[in-house]
């Protein structure tokens, strides 16, 4: 060679066709010279070094094409077997123009970034790098690879040659849609889909078949598959043009339902239980209750409650917003006392903000537990039970000068309570008084024929909520959802107060 020469070395695809071509998560991709007789094991020898991290080092597949028809097939390859075993039956002669695939495995890259994504100590670097390695991992994934190669298999067919395409769903690693196998199994369908994860059903799985009647109408067969056998080559359905294959789950597989039991409870923590147990059988198993329980104050929570209510509170806040800005807006159209209005509305606003929603369905501990035959309450996933010691004390909350908890004595009526705590202040309801019983019950003093008059007596663990009067309130239409806001609030601190 002299100064100034140039040398210009022709890619394989220029000179002749005789090569194959390697694309997706391998170390080198592109095309490489192909002779008679080349397997899998002429390319790729070791799997650690010729494949990237993440790459899958159980399949991979082969795009052939027809050399007279210049129709695409494609042939699964297990390629574990095959670079292990060279020469054995796995280890498949590859033609002139086949292209091999080889796919992301999805679960190395997630244990890969998950483990160093959560690590503090990880430079930025190196997150640029993972970030880098996902993009790549995402290029060469099943989807990503398969999805030219279905666009050509469908491209080409036609009335005599049918579309050789078919869907699996259900608990494999990568459902969707794949080209079909050429041995058509289920098996091996299954295969290409990742496997089967642990919550298949091997008793049965569904294909649906399109196929055209005697009149000309497309009409849907289905198949009982049994899975089992069908894993185990024994048998005898074999894949055809758009079918699509279902694996059922096993039912409630992997449901862990658990309650909790909390406070008085002679062994308290939580449980898991059966589908239709009940409350009363996870306390039989529990040891029941302590002898210093308190079981007609128990807080019985249920967790889809608590969502029902958190959701009933952000919307009373956007219309307690809303209402504060026309409030606000108004000025002083009330004669003045706008202000104060509004400084009420910020208030209550700000305690809608600041509760919390509990959840708490009403029962009567006692009756179940006394009584057999009492409605049995069926437990559902999150339920929470705290069952209290034996209180000795009556709360008073609301619009009262000093709200707070008092030592139960004997003989105090409501009226009795409210005076201990200073009375009712000016924006007080004292028609509307009502206590929330230790169960979580409510009563009216003025209408309930149970109380009769304030002047009933309280029990131990009783709670007295005096609301707002929203009646001397009542220009805005605001009032009537804040009074319902107040209710629901204050019941819930009386429940939290019993805990």
């Amino acid at each position: 060679m002299k100064s100034g020469d140039r040398i210009s070395v022709a890619s394989i695809a220029d000179v002749t066709g005789q090569y194959v071509e390697i694309k997706g998560a391998a170390t080198r991709t592109g095309k490489f010279a192909w002779v008679p007789g080349m397997r899998v094991s002429s390319i790729i020898r070791n799997l650690d070094a010729d494949l990237l991290d993440f790459g899958d080092t159980n399949y991979a597949a082969i795009v052939r094409t027809n050399p007279e028809t210049q129709r695409i097939s494609v042939v699964n390859l297990e390629l574990q077997k095959a670079v292990t075993e060279p020469g054995s039956s796995e280890d498949l002669m590859l033609q002139e123009k086949d292209q091999l695939l080889f796919f992301t495995d999805v679960g190395k890259v997630k244990l890969t970034l998950n483990g160093d994504e959560q690590n503090p100590d990880v430079a930025s670097e190196e997150k640029k790098e993972l970030e880098k390695m996902r993009e790549r991992a995402e290029r060469y994934t099943r989807e990503a690879l398969f999805e030219p190669v279905l666009k050509r298999l469908k491209a080409q067919a036609g009335p005599y040659s049918p579309q050789q395409t078919m869907r699996i769903s259900g608990p494999v690693r990568y459902p969707g849609e794949y080209p079909l196998p050429t041995t058509g199994t289920v098996k091996n369908a299954i295969f290409v889909a990742g496997g089967l994860t642990d919550s298949a059903s091997m008793y049965s799985a569904e294909l649906a078949r399109r196929y055209t009647d005697d009149n000309g109408v497309e009409q849907t067969e289905i198949i009982q598959v049994d899975l089992a056998d069908a894993m185990l080559g024994k048998d005898n359905v074999r894949l055809q043009s758009r079918d699509r294959l279902l694996i059922k789950s096993v039912p409630s597989f992997g449901t862990n339902r658990t309650v909790t039991l909390e406070g008085e409870v002679r062994y308290p923590g939580q449980y898991t239980f059966r589908d239709g147990e009940t409350l009363r059988e996870v306390l039989e198993r529990a040891g029941g209750l302590t002898d210093n329980a308190f079981p007609r104050g128990a807080v019985f929570t249920r967790e889809k409650l608590r969502q029902l209510e958190a959701q009933r509170l952000r919307e009373a806040e956007e219309r307690l917003q809303g209402d504060l800005l026309g409030v606000q807006l108004e000025g002083d159209s009330f004669g003045g006392q706008n202000a104060q209005r509004v400084d009420e509305v910020k208030g209550l606003l700000e305690d809608v903000q600041s509760s919390r929603p509990v959840g708490r369905m009403v029962i009567d501990l006692p009756q179940v537990l006394a009584e057999a035959s009492y409605q049995p309450i069926r437990l559902q996933d999150g339920d929470t039970l705290n069952v209290p010691t034996i209180p000795q004390s009556v709360s008073v909350f609301g619009e009262v000068q000093f709200p707070t908890s008092h030592l139960h004595s004997e003989g105090l009526t409501v009226d009795d309570y409210l005076e201990r705590s200073g009375g009712a202040t000016r924006q007080a309801d004292e028609d509307r008084v009502y206590v929330v019983k230790a169960d979580g019950s409510v009563m009216l003093p003025e209408k309930s024929a149970w109380f009769g008059s304030r002047r009933q007596q309280l029990q131990p663990g009783d709670t007295i909520i005096v609301p707002i009067d929203v009646d001397r309130l009542n220009q805005l239409e605001l009032w009537s959802n804040v009074s319902q806001i107040v209710y629901q609030m204050a019941l819930g601190a009386a429940a939290v107060g019993n805990l």
